[in-house]
């Protein structure tokens, strides 16, 4: 690149080339600078691509299998949420009832006449509580209940 300026009879001539070093201890010099031209820049568009239909299928196909997986995830968390509830809520009525009192007797029996299981709860100051089930479980559950209530205030029922 080489720098040009008007000499005394009004010609252009080459200046020179110096030195960054030249330049520098020299300074300035006046020189016409004349504009680039404007670049054209080449963009490329890449042409819009439909895809084709089994793209589409397959496209909305594991869109619907990525909802699904996030719906069960939200009803797991739901049941699990459910029953941790659940277990919380058995677990305060187990403390709430507590124990049988002390001396606390069932007498328990089965008929094979009647295929059922009938018996007693007998507690320490007496008082009796009778009951028939067709499991034996189910019966001490009955008892037991039986018992529960009537440690309610009187008009009271569960």
């Amino acid at each position: 690149m080489s720098e040009e300026h008007s000499s005394e009879s009004g010609q252009d001539q080459p200046l020179p080339r110096r030195s960054l070093r030249a330049a520098a201890r020299e300074g300035p010099r006046d020189v016409a600078v004349t504009p680039k031209p404007p670049q054209t820049v080449v963009v490329s568009v890449k042409p819009k691509v439909t895809p084709c239909a089994a793209c589409l299928r397959r496209k909305e196909h594991d869109r619907k299998e990525q909802a699904e997986r996030e719906a069960a995830v939200v009803r797991r968390k739901a049941k699990a949420e459910k029953r941790r509830e659940r277990f919380e809520r058995r677990a305060a009525e187990r403390k709430r009832e507590g124990r049988l009192p002390d001396g606390a007797r069932f007498d328990v029996t089965y008929s094979d006449e009647r295929v059922e299981w009938s018996g007693t709860l007998t507690l320490a100051d007496g008082t009796v509580f009778a009951g028939r089930a067709p499991g034996v479980m189910k019966l001490l559950h009955q008892l037991d209940a039986l018992y529960r209530q009537s440690l309610l205030p009187s008009g009271s029922g569960r």
